[in-house]
């Protein structure tokens, strides 16, 4: 995720379109978040 993407968004698109890949850009965080909280967990697990 790079700042200078969002910028450029920011200022060269409307508020919808903004509020779209904001979404998108947080909900993908969030996925990629899960996975690597889940493969800590496991291997967490696999050690115990």
């Amino acid at each position: 995720m790079k700042i200078q993407n969002l910028l450029d968004i920011l200022i060269h698109r409307s508020t919808d379109e903004v509020e779209r890949e904001t979404r998108r850009i947080a909900s993908r965080t969030i996925a990629l978040a899960r996975t690597k909280y889940i493969c800590v967990a496991r291997v967490m697990c696999d050690r115990c």
